[in-house]
């Protein structure tokens, strides 16, 4: 590959796709997708599942970009949420992400995905969109957060829900209303209640 060629690729990649791009734009852009191989071997594009790619200059640390990116609408959750909200110590090896219940999913090369598939309504409960590494990234509120770590605790483990809710209680800003809210709408108001009486 020509380094003039090399160049306006990576260019294009990075002005129109954030530093992504699938094997339908690569080709729709005008370029011929043997060029996808010569750029990975040459360690310049990330395959992060077939048919889609990112600049590896472009991959992020926490990998919540790409996941979101390989996996529509998913929305980052419970131990990767706890951890961007600095509520443990617990690094998870891989990202943890929610999904509406009975969908297939399809789990990319990169990075490690642990899939939860959430109810309609506690799917779409707490969604906001934070600013992370650049790229807006769909994350439960901490609130939320909150409710469904106790909702998973024999999951993640009791050690760290007592830790997770314990930091949350020490935090000069919580909304123990909110959590009271949503613990309600999700039907797990006791467990929740019970958690926050003992432990506050």
């Amino acid at each position: 590959m020509l380094i003039k060629t090399k160049n306006k690729i990576i260019q294009y990649i990075n002005s129109q796709n954030d530093g992504m791009i699938s094997t339908g734009g690569f080709i729709k852009a005008g370029f011929h997708n043997k060029y996808i191989n010569e750029l990975i071997e040459n360690d310049i594009l990330f395959k992060i599942k077939n048919g889609l790619y990112i600049n590896k200059d472009k991959v992020t640390n926490t990998g919540f970009y790409e996941v979101q990116k390989a996996i529509s609408g998913s929305i980052i959750c419970l131990g990767s949420a706890i951890s961007y909200y600095n509520l443990t110590n617990y690094e998870p090896p891989y990202i943890w992400i929610a999904v509406k219940r009975g969908r297939k999913v399809h789990l990319p090369k990169y990075p490690k995905v642990k899939v939860f598939h959430f109810s309609n309504k506690q799917y779409e409960t707490g969604i906001i969109s934070e600013k992370i590494e650049g790229n807006n990234i769909n994350i439960y509120n901490i609130e939320k957060t909150i409710c469904d770590i106790i909702r998973y605790r024999n999951k993640i483990g009791i050690d760290i829900t007592n830790e997770v809710v314990k930091n949350y209680l020490n935090r000069d800003e919580n909304n123990l209303q909110k959590i009271t809210k949503y613990a309600k709408q999700l039907r797990i108001y006791n467990p929740v209640f019970n958690y926050l009486r003992i432990l506050s």
